[in-house]
């Protein structure tokens, strides 16, 4: 069951994870993770750990582009100091050299783990993009 104190600290997880996208701001960005971190992206293997993310993510998005980006959750449910939510996402990469925008779209899961403070952080991710 979900009430509303975390439902709140999702939402703001949430809004912290795209402003730092659309910023640019990488270690914003890696702020919203845990530090075990385990990404799942479509095409390459696991990425493990917070500075192997930060590795993925610097090289694969944060350097190469601009980026644009929203989500949904569809679905969240929260067992104690764990949630697991699964929704949409859209996502602009403009290349920061010129060229063409890519315009993505895909669906995600992710598992979160809950701090003593309160704060949520992202601890697995797993997406991908539809196609057509």
């Amino acid at each position: 069951m979900t009430n509303g104190a975390d439902r709140a600290g999702l939402d703001w997880h949430g809004e912290e994870y795209t402003r730092a996208l659309v910023e640019g701001d990488l270690e914003g960005w890696l702020d919203t993770l845990s530090d075990d971190c385990v990404y799942l992206p479509p095409g390459v293997p696991a990425v493990r750990g917070r500075e192997a993310v930060r590795r993925w993510a610097k090289e694969s998005f944060f350097d190469p582009f601009d980026i644009g980006f929203e989500f949904e959750y569809e679905d969240y449910e929260v067992k104690g100091s764990s949630a697991s939510a699964w929704g949409w996402y859209r996502e602009e990469l403009t290349p920061k050299g010129g060229g063409e925008t890519l315009h993505l779209r895909g669906k995600f899961i992710d598992v979160f783990r809950q701090y003593a403070d309160g704060t949520w952080k992202l601890a697995w991710c797993c997406f991908n993009t539809d196609h057509g």
